[in-house]
């Protein structure tokens, strides 16, 4: 259980912080979308958020209603909620993700500078209309970036989450209908449908990669017509035997 001293207390303290979070997601997503995607030719988008201090103070009230949730003090609310700092990179291709995530390990390490564990959600279960998945990754800034404008961010995390577009699709409308339901929903209109939007957004990942791969074979079939026009370049295409003597 949570008092409500502590989330007085643990609101209060992120409201004088937050500035903090908002640059360590800043900076995160700025190296996701530099050294990950960009670099690597990876087709994704990569956003960053930083969680409002009304939204803090309402995911703290709803904990408080759990018993299998306990924070005595207001230390241990900061050392066990990681979402304070938000990145989501969204792959184009199902088939990307768990790329990303290796590139994610490699640019960022774990707590006091240890291996970072990376975390994959799969939870496909249409008969409970749940086709969550995600890459769900705690980092934290190497030593050699903590200097600078960045030296107050030494201990804080950010929370990476590695998905398809499709996927996020039915992650966030389900996380606002399902997670944190208002008045005991969903219900079984709101299920049903969830679940042929689930189904939908797996369809979706296929349809988009088989897309992606045409795309890139007719462009690949272009640029080779383009190139054997052009003299010296490529030989043309043997036309059968030569019938000079």
């Amino acid at each position: 259980m949570i008092s409500e001293k502590v989330i007085h207390e643990a609101v209060a303290r992120y409201d004088r912080e937050r500035d903090r979070y908002i640059k360590l997601a800043s900076r995160v997503a700025d190296l996701c979308r530099s050294a990950v995607v960009e670099d690597n030719a990876i087709r994704a988008q990569v956003t960053s958020r930083t969680k409002t201090v009304r939204s803090f103070e309402g995911k703290l009230r709803r904990f408080a209603r759990r018993p299998d949730k306990d924070f005595s003090t207001v230390d241990d609310v900061f050392a066990k909620i990681g979402d304070f700092a938000g990145v989501r990179v969204a792959t184009y291709r199902p088939e990307d993700e768990a790329r990303v995530a290796e590139l994610v390990a490699t640019l960022f390490c774990g707590p006091a500078g240890g291996e970072m564990e990376i975390d994959r959600k799969d939870k496909l279960d249409p008969a409970k209309a749940q086709f969550y998945r995600s890459t769900h990754c705690q980092v934290f800034l190497h030593e050699e970036e903590l200097v600078g404008d960045y030296a107050n961010l030494r201990g804080a995390s950010c929370e990476i989450q590695i998905c398809s577009m499709m996927a996020h699709v039915w992650n966030e409308i389900e996380h606002d209908i399902g997670y944190k339901p208002e008045g005991g929903g969903p219900g079984n209109d709101e299920r049903g449908l969830l679940e042929i939007l689930g189904h939908l957004t797996r369809s979706g990942d296929v349809t988009i990669t088989q897309l992606l791969a045409a795309n890139t074979a007719r462009m690949t079939a272009q640029t080779v017509r383009a190139l054997r026009a052009l003299p010296g370049i490529l030989p043309m295409q043997d036309s059968g035997p030569c019938c000079s003597r």
